[in-house]
């Protein structure tokens, strides 16, 4: 079973990640109940509008969909329900090279693999990056 302590400290420094950016970001921490309406790990503020934000992290150099497609699924059939877009925030955990990739909910639900590729660290490029997967909502 995965430490619940270490996964929450991915998504308070996100949440942190998101505030030195300068956008409203909270932990909800209700998110991964099957009784809540929660959507998402993290909601942010961004544009106008909340987000809602599912975090995961992983150790190698990509992402079986496989993995959070439930989660995925679930996600944006809520956002599409409440008006409320939804990406995920993929944690690559790595001694070099490491950092954050956001990708849609139907990216997510239609890859095979998300790939380590065009993450970002700093707080700096996170705006950059947020307009990015946007686009693509």
């Amino acid at each position: 079973m995965k430490n619940p302590r270490r996964r929450t400290s991915y998504e308070n420094s996100l949440v942190k990640l998101i505030r030195e950016a300068g956008f409203y970001a909270i932990r909800v921490p209700a998110s991964g109940r099957h009784d809540s309406d929660a959507i998402g790990d993290v909601s942010m503020a961004y544009n106008g509008q909340f987000i809602a934000i599912e975090v995961k992290s992983t150790s190698q150099e990509f992402l079986y969909s496989s993995k959070i497609k439930d989660d995925a699924v679930k996600m944006v059939k809520k956002g599409r329900e409440y008006k409320m877009p939804c990406i995920f925030a993929i944690r690559f955990i790595a001694r070099t090279g490491g950092g954050w990739r956001f990708i849609t909910g139907l990216e997510a639900v239609n890859s095979k693999k998300i790939l380590k590729q065009k993450l970002f660290k700093k707080s700096d490029e996170l705006e950059n990056h947020l307009q990015q997967v946007f686009s693509r909502l």
